[in-house]
């Protein structure tokens, strides 16, 4: 869904801070190209100027604002809880969706969007919350709901304490061709 996301709109010439540039190319997957493009992009957001994104400027997106999982995905983003954005922030939760980006980060982005309350695990609770996202609460009954999302729980779950931890995530979805489905082209 992050396809539209990549695309340059625009023709401006400004690029990110060296600093920026060094942090990313050192830090993430992205070649300067990459990092140039998703600097266009993230400034055509950034419409006040103010150097982040808000909410408000990615769900003006229409190709993001119409996916269920936008909001929670934002949050994943907005590592520090302010509501914003800033440019490092946006290319490296980006660069996880690179087809060079390393599969235990592109890992731990999932895990991090199924882990709701952000305590390091993915609850029963989570699960739902994820789900109801994602397909809508009045699509399935809070029954069918609790049922699947305490099954996942029993077959992801190895040591049995109610919780996924990211190490179990990562065997329950090693069956799933994830990793393809979660990476596009920069």
């Amino acid at each position: 869904f992050f396809l539209h996301c990549f695309s340059v709109m625009g023709s401006s010439s400004s690029k990110p801070s060296e600093e920026d540039t060094e942090y990313l190319l050192r830090e993430t997957p992205l070649k300067k190209r990459e990092i140039y493009a998703l600097y266009r992009r993230f400034k055509h957001l950034d419409r006040d100027k103010m150097d982040v994104i808000s909410t408000d400027a990615f769900l003006s997106l229409p190709e993001l604002s119409m996916n269920p999982l936008i909001m929670r995905v934002i949050r994943v983003f907005d590592d520090n809880n302010d509501d914003e954005v800033s440019f490092v922030q946006f290319a490296e939760t980006l660069s996880v969706f690179s087809r060079d980006a390393d599969p235990e980060k592109k890992m731990e982005f999932l895990f991090k969007v199924f882990d709701m309350d952000n305590d390091g695990y993915v609850t029963q609770h989570d699960i739902e919350q994820v789900l109801k996202m994602m397909i809508g609460p009045q699509v399935i009954s809070p029954q069918d709901l609790d049922r699947i999302a305490a099954e996942t729980i029993r077959e992801s779950d190895k040591n049995g304490d109610g919780k996924i931890t990211l190490d179990e995530f990562y065997d329950a979805m090693s069956h799933v061709d994830w990793e393809h489905k979660f990476s596009v082209q920069l």
